[in-house]
Order: structure tokens, then C-alpha cells, then sequence
């Protein structure tokens, strides 16, 4: 198991150190639940990494681990908040105006 000590390597940073792990976990040992919990690692550390995001939902799809996902949006959803994004998970900015009305069910 491939795991990550930051003092270890000063010049390099954790995220970046975290996604080689992934990409060779995934590419090079063909482990793509070892890389699903790699890019994870990289979401702690960065709620807001897009690419992490990404390729969780994508390992995760591929995995059959929708539970875990429906997890994941949750656990970043109070991350983010927390960090004052104002942002939903995918990044974009919240704008509410109320519920929106279906076509024809205003009479």
C-alpha cells in the first residue's frame, strides 16, 4: 500500500504527491479501488478540487459504489459550507429563488 508523508517530500506538494499515487494506482497496477480511495484522500484535503471530484464520480460509477458517493456529496456539502464556498458541489455558484414551477401547474 502506496502511502503519502509529507515531510518526507518538502518540494512536492500532498495533493499533487496524491494524484500520481492515484493515476499509477489506477493506470500502472490496474487498481481502481485502490485510486477511488486515493482521489478521496485528495477531496479531505481539498473540498473543492474539481479534478478529485471528477474522478471519484468516475471510479466510483465504473465501481458500483453509489452509496459511496451519495456520501461523498454529503460529507463535501457540510465541508464546503463550513469553508463558506457558497458553491454547490460541482463548484458552481448557489443562486435560490424559490421553487421553480413545472410547466403547467400554474393555472
Amino acid at each position: 500500500m502506496l502511502q503519502v508523508q509529507r515531510e518526507v517530500h518538502p518540494g512536492i506538494g500532498a495533493v499533487d504527491l496524491l494524484t500520481r499515487i492515484a493515476e499509477v494506482q489506477e493506470n500502472k497496477l490496474q487498481s481502481r479501488a485502490a485510486a477511488l480511495g486515493t482521489w478521496r484522500q485528495i477531496l479531505d484535503l481539498d473540498p473543492f478540487s474539481t479534478r478529485a471530484l471528477s474522478e471519484v464520480e468516475r471510479l466510483a460509477t465504473v465501481l458500483e459504489r453509489f452509496a459511496e458517493l451519495v456520501d461523498l456529496y454529503q460529507d463535501l456539502a457540510r465541508k464546503r459550507d463550513r469553508a463558506g464556498g457558497g458553491a454547490d458541489i460541482a463548484g458552481r455558484p448557489v443562486c435560490w429563488a424559490g421553487p421553480a414551477a413545472l410547466p403547467g401547474t400554474l393555472r
